[in-house]
């Protein structure tokens, strides 16, 4: 069992690119830039996000809002 991520294509908006997720060979999601500061992850089959379990979506926005000042070092140290 093994999940890629591999780069493609947009195929709405001519010269973007999606990152396509897949797993054992079989296409499952891409993600995409969002409108404001994140990513839209979207997927071919119904998601369970853990911090809402109860409720099953196929598209999960994650934005990513810098917080001056805190930093995180990125790639962590070990």
């Amino acid at each position: 069992m093994k999940t890629e991520l591999r780069t493609a294509p947009h195929t709405i908006v001519e010269g973007a690119v999606v990152v396509e997720i897949w797993h054992d060979g079989q296409f499952i999601g891409q993600v995409v830039g969002a409108d404001g500061p994140g990513v839209r992850v979207i997927s071919k089959h119904p998601m369970l996000p853990q911090w809402h379990a109860d409720q099953v979506t196929k598209m999960v926005e994650i934005k990513i809002v810098p917080a001056q000042g805190r930093e995180v070092e990125f790639p962590p140290s070990r």
